[in-house]
């Protein structure tokens, strides 16, 4: 009863740093277990996805910076013939005045909503990634337990001590590296958009 409480504990203090090597054996048989450290596989991936959101994030900086010039330089010349219409109300506006005006708050809208559009496709694309990331860790950990004949690998920051020897970050960080193109797969689906 002792050891189910102790390996609920463990179990349940945390999702958050490593994996243990070890063979524990008790009433019911034995089993093997190991500590992953789960900040120290997910360090490099953060990242590399940080940069590579970056690079994107700059390309549609990039995109809508033209957008704002021209808009601004629009916006530049409209104001002054307003300027020039409120200091002089005798001079009679502009043939076409009343139409660019309308033409430009429709850019200015419009540039609004592409840019809502982009910020939103960048988090979905942000999620995506974090999901693949998920997922690949998750079926890593499922398959180098199967493999190597783990029953139980434990988050290392969810373990009060732990010895070094039971630490197989390393190699389950191979296995997983292995899927590095799964994982940031989603990221070069979006350099086209």
């Amino acid at each position: 009863m002792l050891k189910f409480l102790l390996l609920l504990l463990i179990g349940v203090a945390g999702l958050s740093q490593s994996a243990m090597a070890s063979t524990v054996s008790g009433n019911s048989g034995s089993f093997r277990l190991c500590v992953v450290d789960l900040d120290a596989l997910q360090e490099p991936y953060r990242k590399k996805i940080e940069a590579e959101l970056a690079k994107i994030a700059e390309e549609f900086k990039a995109e809508f910076s033209g957008l704002e010039t021209e808009l601004k330089k629009e916006k530049s010349e409209l104001d002054v013939i307003k300027e020039n219409l409120q200091k002089n109300p005798k001079m009679t506006e502009p043939v076409g005045f009343q139409q660019r005006l309308k033409s430009f708050e429709e850019k200015v809208q419009e540039a609004l909503k592409k840019e809502e559009e982009k910020r939103k496709m960048l988090q979905e694309l942000v999620l995506r990634v974090e999901e693949k990331f998920a997922d690949a860790l998750r079926q890593t950990l499922k398959e180098f337990g199967t493999k190597e004949g783990y029953q139980l690998i434990l988050p290392r920051g969810g373990v009060l001590e732990a010895s070094d020897s039971l630490d197989c970050t390393k190699q389950v960080e191979s296995n997983l590296s292995k899927k590095n193109e799964e994982i940031f797969g989603a990221l070069k689906g979006s350099e086209k958009s």
